[in-house]
C-alpha cells in the first residue's frame, strides 16, 4: 500500500466509462475482456472488482481489491464510495475466512495511519484512515458502534401507536394538505412530502399500518432508497423475510442511482440496512442479476418512452378547457457542451446533478412557454419548449439520464414517466458546463451575503423586475426570467413549474433522421 503523498489523481477516460456501463448492465464477460485490455487505472479497476467480488460472496478477493484502492478513497468524488468501502471491508472481515490476508491488509492500513499527522487524519484526503481503530475492533470480533452497526438500526414500533386517521389529520394540519383517509393518498403519491408522510407513519402507527401505507405509496417517483430500507426493516420485524428481500431487490431495480463513476453494484442497498439475516448468497445473486445501466439502442427501441402527444400541435393551440393559451419566448438558452439539464434550480441543482443522456445541438436558442390565462385567474405555465433547429419533430421520447434500469423502462405504465423533482416551485434548463459556473457564482454570492437567502435576497428582485417589464402573462411575483450568469456568456431560463412542486417529465423531439431537434418540459398534460 502506497503512502498518500504518492497518490496521483487520474481522470476516468471515456473507454473506462463504457466498461463501467457494461458492468452495470451485468454484461460481465464483455466488460471483463475490455477491462483487461485497458492499461493503467489500477485503483479504479480494483474498486469495480471489489464490488463484483462482494456480491459474489467472495470476501477474500473483496479484501484484496479494497487494499489496492483504499489509499485513493478520499481523493475520489464524494464520501459515498468511502462509506461503501468501509462497510464491504468490515463485513468481509466478519464473513471472510482468510484471517492472514485480513490481518495483513489491516496492518497496511495501520502503518499509514501511524505515519499520518493528526492534521492529515482530519483532512479530506485521508479521512478513510480514521476508521483504523474501528476496523481493528471488527477484526477482533466487536461490531458495536461500527459501520456495520450504525446503519439500519433495528425497527422499534411505537409504544402507543395511533390510528392512521389520527396521524393523517396531524400530518395534514402540519403540512397544510387535505388527507382525510387512506384513499386520499392516491392523489398524494407524487407530492414532494410523500417521504415525510411515511416517516410519520413509521414513528406513530403500528408496523402493519405503516406497511399498508408504504405499499400504497411505494410507486411514488418522490421516494428514495432510504424509504425502501425503512420498509425492509419493518418487514423483518414482522417476520416477513421474503418481503424484506423483495424490497431490497426493488431498491436495486428502481431506487439505486450510481453516484460515483466506479459504482457498478448497489452496495448502499446493503450498507444502510444492517439486517444481516438477509445477507445470503441467494440475495446477492438476485441483486447481481438486476441490470443498472441501459444501452442507448434500447432507449431508441423502447415504446414505453414514446409520448402520445404532438407538442408542436399543443403549442399551436389557442384555447383549451376554457383557458386562452399564449405562446411566449421567456428566455435564451446557451448550450456549449451538448449536454443539457432540467432541474429545480434551488434544490435539485448540485455538482452531482446529471445531464440527460441525449446530446443536443450547440448554440443559443429561444425558450418558449405555453401559458394558460383565464379572466381573473392567475396565469399558469403549461409547458416549456426549446427548438434546436428548423427540422420538425416526428416523435417525442421521454428524456433519460442513462442510469435507469431496463426494468424501470419496461414497467412504465400508461401515463407514467421518468422525470425530475421540483420542491421550490421553480425549474430551469441549463447547459451541463454552465451548471458549474452557476454553482460557482451561487457559492460566491453566499460568501459575500452571509446569513441571506439566495431566493429572497437575490432572485425575488429579478423576478419582480421581470413582472414589471412584462406584466401581462405572469403573476406579480414574477413567473419567468432570463438569467445571464455573471462573468459568463451563458443564458439560462428560470420559470415557475406549472402549479408548483411535483415530478415532471422531459421529452426530446426527434426529426425524420432520428436527430434531437427539440425539448419539452410538460407540467400539465393536454
Amino acid at each position: 500500500m502506497c503512502f498518500p503523498d504518492e497518490i496521483e489523481i487520474v481522470k476516468i477516460p471515456k473507454k473506462l466509462k463504457e466498461i463501467i456501463n457494461l458492468y452495470r448492465m451485468r454484461k460481465y464477460e464483455q466488460a471483463d475482456k475490455l477491462l483487461e485490455q485497458l492499461t493503467g487505472f489500477s485503483h479504479q479497476k480494483a474498486a469495480i472488482k471489489a464490488q463484483i467480488a462482494f456480491f459474489n460472496a467472495d470476501f477474500e478477493h473483496t479484501v484484496e481489491y479494497i487494499s489496492e484502492y483504499f489509499p485513493y478513497l478520499c481523493e475520489w468524488y464524494s464520501g459515498n464510495i468511502k462509506c461503501d468501502t468501509i462497510f464491504m471491508l468490515e463485513y468481509s472481515f466478519v464473513k471472510g475466512e482468510n484471517t492472514d490476508l485480513n490481518k495483513k491488509v489491516l496492518n497496511n492500513i495501520k502503518n499509514v495511519y501511524e505515519i499520518l499527522t493528526n492534521e492529515q487524519k482530519q483532512g479530506k484526503g485521508f479521512s478513510q484512515y480514521r476508521y483504523y481503530d474501528e476496523l481493528k475492533r471488527v477484526f477482533d470480533g466487536d461490531t458495536e458502534n461500527t459501520m456495520l452497526d450504525n446503519y439500519g438500526k433495528k425497527y422499534t414500533p411505537p409504544e402507543n401507536p395511533k390510528r392512521i386517521e389520527e396521524v393523517l389529520k396531524d400530518f395534514s394540519l402540519e403540512n397544510k394538505v387535505s388527507i382525510g383517509s387512506v384513499d386520499d393518498l392516491d392523489g398524494f403519491i407524487n407530492d414532494s412530502r410523500v417521504g415525510n408522510m411515511l416517516y410519520y407513519m413509521k414513528i406513530y402507527t403500528s408496523p402493519e399500518d405503516y406497511i399498508m401505507v408504504f405499499e400504497k405509496l411505494k410507486k411514488s417517483k418522490r421516494l428514495s432508497m432510504y424509504q425502501f430500507l425503512d420498509a425492509a426493516m419493518v418487514y423483518l420485524y414482522l417476520g416477513k423475510k421474503e418481503k424484506a428481500e423483495q424490497t431490497i431487490v426493488e431498491i436495486a431495480k428502481y431506487k439505486w442511482i450510481p453516484i460515483e463513476e466506479t459504482d457498478v453494484m448497489p452496495v448502499p442497498a446493503l450498507s444502510d440496512l444492517g439486517a444481516y439475516e438477509l445477507y445470503t448468497k441467494d440475495l446477492f445473486d438476485k441483486l447481481a442479476a438486476v441490470p443498472c445501466g441501459i444501452a442507448p439502442e434500447l432507449i431508441q427501441q423502447s415504446e414505453h418512452l414514446e409520448s402520445k402527444n404532438d407538442f408542436d400541435k399543443i403549442f399551436a393551440l389557442k384555447t383549451y378547457n376554457g383557458f386562452d393559451l399564449v405562446k411566449k419566448v421567456i428566455s435564451k438558452l446557451t448550450i456549449t457542451s451538448g449536454k443539457v439539464i432540467a432541474a429545480d434550480p434551488l434544490v435539485g441543482l448540485t455538482k452531482d446533478t446529471l445531464p440527460f443522456l441525449e446530446k443536443v445541438p450547440k448554440g443559443e436558442f429561444d425558450v418558449e412557454a405555453l401559458i394558460a390565462v383565464k379572466n381573473e385567474s392567475e396565469p399558469i405555465i403549461i409547458a416549456v419548449k426549446v427548438d434546436f433547429g428548423n427540422a420538425a419533430p416526428v416523435k417525442y421520447k421521454n428524456a433519460l439520464y442513462g442510469n435507469e434500469t431496463q426494468a424501470q423502462i419496461d414497467e412504465l405504465e400508461n401515463g407514467e414517466y421518468i422525470g425530475f423533482s421540483v420542491d421550490s416551485g421553480l425549474a430551469t434548463i441549463i447547459d451541463s458546463k454552465a451548471k458549474n459556473d452557476f454553482l460557482k457564482f451561487q457559492k460566491e454570492w453566499y460568501k459575500q451575503n452571509k446569513g441571506k437567502d439566495f431566493y429572497t435576497d437575490y432572485l425575488a428582485d429579478l423576478f419582480r423586475n421581470s413582472y414589471e417589464n412584462d406584466p401581462e402573462f405572469q403573476r406579480d411575483c414574477g413567473d419567468y426570467m432570463d438569467i445571464l450568469i455573471p462573468n459568463t456568456n451563458y443564458h439560462i431560463p428560470f420559470f415557475a413549474s406549472g402549479s408548483g412542486d411535483g415530478y415532471y417529465p422531459v421529452y426530446f423531439g426527434y426529426d425524420q433522421k432520428n436527430k434531437v431537434c427539440s425539448m419539452v418540459i410538460e407540467f400539465f398534460e393536454i
